[in-house]
Protein backbone atom coordinates (compact mmCIF):
# COMPACT_ATOMS: atom_id res chain seq x y z
CA UNK A 1 0.00 0.00 0.00
CA UNK A 2 1.30 3.35 -0.88
CA UNK A 3 -0.23 5.88 1.53
CA UNK A 4 1.08 9.77 0.78
CA UNK A 5 -0.61 12.94 -0.55
CA UNK A 6 -0.33 14.43 -4.11
CA UNK A 7 2.98 13.38 -5.36
CA UNK A 8 1.48 9.43 -4.84
CA UNK A 9 -1.80 10.35 -5.95
CA UNK A 10 -1.21 11.74 -9.31
CA UNK A 11 -2.40 15.22 -8.90
CA UNK A 12 -3.41 16.68 -12.12
CA UNK A 13 -2.50 14.00 -14.34
CA UNK A 14 -3.79 10.83 -15.05
CA UNK A 15 -3.96 8.40 -12.05
CA UNK A 16 -3.03 5.14 -15.24
CA UNK A 17 0.26 7.18 -15.37
CA UNK A 18 0.85 8.23 -11.80
CA UNK A 19 4.47 6.37 -10.39
CA UNK A 20 2.06 4.19 -8.01
CA UNK A 21 0.51 2.86 -11.05
CA UNK A 22 3.76 2.20 -13.12
CA UNK A 23 5.01 0.16 -9.57
CA UNK A 24 2.17 -2.36 -10.28
CA UNK A 25 3.17 -2.65 -13.83
CA UNK A 26 6.76 -3.11 -12.20
CA UNK A 27 6.32 -5.54 -10.59
CA UNK A 28 4.41 -7.50 -12.31
CA UNK A 29 7.18 -7.28 -14.87
CA UNK A 30 9.10 -8.10 -12.67
CA UNK A 31 7.48 -11.57 -11.93
CA UNK A 32 5.64 -10.77 -8.81
CA UNK A 33 2.27 -11.30 -10.39
CA UNK A 34 0.83 -11.74 -6.56
CA UNK A 35 1.92 -8.54 -5.59
CA UNK A 36 -1.06 -5.90 -5.82
CA UNK A 37 -0.22 -2.26 -5.05
CA UNK A 38 -2.84 -0.40 -4.01
CA UNK A 39 -2.73 3.40 -3.88
CA UNK A 40 -4.58 4.93 -0.62
CA UNK A 41 -2.51 8.56 -0.95
CA UNK A 42 -4.95 12.05 -1.08
CA UNK A 43 -4.25 14.52 -2.55
CA UNK A 44 -3.75 17.17 0.68
CA UNK A 45 -3.44 15.01 3.68
CA UNK A 46 -1.18 16.22 6.08
CA UNK A 47 0.34 13.97 8.48
CA UNK A 48 -2.55 14.52 10.92
CA UNK A 49 -4.84 13.38 8.22
CA UNK A 50 -2.60 10.37 7.69
CA UNK A 51 -3.20 9.24 11.33
CA UNK A 52 -6.83 9.82 11.34
CA UNK A 53 -7.22 7.87 8.50
CA UNK A 54 -4.82 5.38 8.45
CA UNK A 55 -6.04 2.45 10.47
CA UNK A 56 -8.55 2.14 8.60
CA UNK A 57 -6.72 1.78 4.95
CA UNK A 58 -4.91 -1.13 7.35
CA UNK A 59 -8.10 -2.78 8.37
CA UNK A 60 -9.79 -2.39 4.65
CA UNK A 61 -6.21 -3.48 2.97
CA UNK A 62 -4.39 -5.44 5.09
CA UNK A 63 -0.93 -4.59 3.65
CA UNK A 64 1.70 -6.77 3.74
CA UNK A 65 4.02 -3.96 3.37
CA UNK A 66 3.23 0.11 3.45
CA UNK A 67 4.88 2.88 1.50
CA UNK A 68 4.56 6.19 4.11
CA UNK A 69 4.89 9.07 1.42
CA UNK A 70 3.47 12.10 3.85
CA UNK A 71 4.63 15.31 5.45
CA UNK A 72 4.89 18.16 2.34
CA UNK A 73 1.23 19.55 3.27
CA UNK A 74 2.94 19.92 6.79
CA UNK A 75 5.49 22.09 5.82
CA UNK A 76 3.64 23.82 3.26
CA UNK A 77 1.23 24.58 5.99
CA UNK A 78 4.37 25.49 8.59
CA UNK A 79 2.90 22.62 11.07
CA UNK A 80 5.79 22.70 13.87
CA UNK A 81 8.67 20.15 12.93
CA UNK A 82 7.66 18.16 16.49
CA UNK A 83 3.88 17.32 15.09
CA UNK A 84 4.91 16.27 12.19
CA UNK A 85 7.45 14.09 13.97
CA UNK A 86 5.26 12.91 16.24
CA UNK A 87 2.22 12.07 13.76
CA UNK A 88 5.06 10.09 11.68
CA UNK A 89 5.78 8.20 14.80
CA UNK A 90 1.71 7.18 15.63
CA UNK A 91 1.73 6.22 11.79
CA UNK A 92 5.37 4.41 12.16
CA UNK A 93 3.68 2.72 15.27
CA UNK A 94 0.68 1.48 13.88
CA UNK A 95 1.84 0.21 10.79
CA UNK A 96 4.40 -2.07 13.04
CA UNK A 97 1.33 -3.13 14.98
CA UNK A 98 -0.44 -4.08 11.54
CA UNK A 99 2.30 -6.54 10.97
CA UNK A 100 3.25 -4.71 7.52
CA UNK A 101 6.56 -3.81 7.14
CA UNK A 102 7.36 0.13 6.12
CA UNK A 103 9.20 2.23 3.92
CA UNK A 104 9.37 6.45 4.37
CA UNK A 105 9.48 8.51 1.72
CA UNK A 106 11.11 11.96 2.56
CA UNK A 107 8.60 14.71 0.51
CA UNK A 108 10.26 17.66 -1.79
CA UNK A 109 10.42 21.03 -0.58
CA UNK A 110 10.53 23.76 -2.84
CA UNK A 111 13.44 25.31 -2.85
CA UNK A 112 12.75 28.51 -1.60
CA UNK A 113 12.28 26.72 1.91
CA UNK A 114 16.29 27.04 1.98
CA UNK A 115 19.18 24.26 3.25
CA UNK A 116 18.29 24.94 7.35
CA UNK A 117 14.86 24.20 6.89
CA UNK A 118 15.10 21.75 4.36
CA UNK A 119 18.11 19.81 6.48
CA UNK A 120 16.00 19.92 9.90
CA UNK A 121 12.93 18.42 7.48
CA UNK A 122 14.83 15.58 6.02
CA UNK A 123 16.51 14.94 9.83
CA UNK A 124 12.79 13.98 11.02
CA UNK A 125 12.97 10.80 8.52
CA UNK A 126 16.30 10.09 8.71
CA UNK A 127 16.25 9.69 12.53
CA UNK A 128 13.15 8.20 13.00
CA UNK A 129 14.15 5.49 9.85
CA UNK A 130 17.17 4.76 12.49
CA UNK A 131 14.82 4.67 15.39
CA UNK A 132 12.64 2.50 13.74
CA UNK A 133 15.36 0.24 11.57
CA UNK A 134 13.39 0.51 8.62
CA UNK A 135 14.60 2.31 4.56
CA UNK A 136 14.06 5.72 3.40
CA UNK A 137 14.24 7.36 0.32
CA UNK A 138 14.75 11.38 -0.35
CA UNK A 139 12.24 12.44 -2.82
CA UNK A 140 14.63 14.89 -4.32
CA UNK A 141 12.60 17.72 -6.22
CA UNK A 142 15.79 18.99 -7.78
CA UNK A 143 16.62 17.24 -10.61
CA UNK A 144 13.08 18.18 -11.94
CA UNK A 145 13.11 21.88 -11.59
CA UNK A 146 16.57 21.21 -14.30
CA UNK A 147 14.56 20.19 -17.09
CA UNK A 148 11.90 21.22 -18.74
CA UNK A 149 8.28 19.59 -18.69
CA UNK A 150 9.58 17.24 -15.38
CA UNK A 151 7.36 19.39 -13.34
CA UNK A 152 3.86 21.13 -13.51
CA UNK A 153 3.02 24.96 -13.52
CA UNK A 154 2.93 25.06 -9.43
CA UNK A 155 6.50 24.45 -9.28
CA UNK A 156 5.52 21.36 -6.77
CA UNK A 157 4.15 18.71 -8.84
CA UNK A 158 5.90 16.17 -10.85
CA UNK A 159 4.40 15.93 -14.84
CA UNK A 160 3.40 12.78 -16.07
CA UNK A 161 6.48 12.73 -18.26
CA UNK A 162 8.13 12.24 -14.78
CA UNK A 163 6.36 9.48 -13.02
CA UNK A 164 9.10 6.75 -14.81
CA UNK A 165 11.99 8.94 -13.21
CA UNK A 166 10.44 9.12 -9.88
CA UNK A 167 9.32 5.35 -10.16
CA UNK A 168 12.95 4.06 -11.39
CA UNK A 169 14.42 6.33 -8.59
CA UNK A 170 12.82 4.94 -5.47
CA UNK A 171 12.37 1.00 -7.07
CA UNK A 172 15.69 -0.53 -5.55
CA UNK A 173 14.43 0.37 -2.04
CA UNK A 174 11.04 -0.13 -2.90
CA UNK A 175 11.98 -3.87 -4.22
CA UNK A 176 14.18 -4.28 -1.12
CA UNK A 177 10.46 -3.67 0.88
CA UNK A 178 8.45 -5.90 -0.82
CA UNK A 179 11.57 -8.70 -0.79
CA UNK A 180 11.68 -8.68 2.75
CA UNK A 181 15.49 -7.46 3.15
CA UNK A 182 16.44 -4.48 4.84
Amino acid sequence: MVFGDSLSAAHNIDSNTGWVTLLQQKVTEEGLDKVLVVNSSISGDTTLSGVNRLSHALDNYQPEWVILGLGANDALQGIPFSATEENIKNMLNMIHESGASVMLIVPPLPPNYGPIYQNRFIDIYSNLATEYNIDWVLFDLAPFLEEDGLIQSDGLHPTEQAQGIILNQMWPDIQKLISGQK
